[in-house]
């Protein structure tokens, strides 16, 4: 006859499974609806939320600490939602995977932050991951480069620099290797 408290654990289990892929799906959701919606003025921090929200259970089980810190009252600037978002998401799971390759299972940290400045919005993602060295700070951005061994055809830097440039912005990196990364995405306001 099966264990009682070992039924109970594993009820317990599903129900969290469950729940874990139930809040998957509808953030997958979230994001193909923003996908579908035009361009126009949005709120950065609403994006920033919600790339951490999308990011943060494989952060979790590669124990890194995701952290938003959001700055009040900034204006909105004038982008499309679906494709600001891939490129918050790209930078924290760009972010995720430099730790992952340098740290293994030890984990680290990544901060997505938000501030506002005279004509617009800066989103900063920081890691503290190998970093970025000083003569690589823009070839990284080229077509076809990648530091990952696996999967990973260097797409991923090249078209968030593309969309933010789209939205009459800019996306950077600074130099700190064996300091973590840092990316900044500077987008004019309204």
């Amino acid at each position: 006859a099966p264990d009682i408290d070992e039924l109970r654990t594993r009820a317990r289990t599903v129900h969290t499974w469950t729940g874990t892929a139930l809040s998957v799906a509808r953030r997958l959701h979230s994001m193909s609806a923003h996908m579908r919606e035009e361009r126009g003025p949005l709120d950065v921090n609403g994006l920033a939320a919600e790339a951490v929200d999308l990011c943060r259970y494989r952060c979790e089980r590669e124990n890194i600490l995701l952290i938003a810190d959001l700055s009040d009252g900034l204006p909105l600037v004038i982008a499309h939602p679906g494709e600001l978002l891939q490129v918050m998401v790209n930078l924290v799971q760009n972010a995720r995977e430099a730790i992952d390759r340098a740290n293994g299972t030890d984990g680290g940290t990544i901060r997505l932050t938000t501030t506002g400045h005279e004509g617009g919005v800066c989103i900063a993602v920081e890691d503290d991951g190998p970093g970025v060295a000083a003569d690589e700070v823009e070839s990284i951005f080229a077509v076809g480069r990648s530091a990952k061994s696996g999967p990973g055809v260097g797409l991923g830097l090249p078209v968030s620099r593309r969309i933010a440039q789209r939205c009459g912005g800019s996306l950077s990196a600074e130099a700190g290797a064996d300091e973590g990364a840092r990316f900044l995405i500077d987008l004019p306001s309204e």
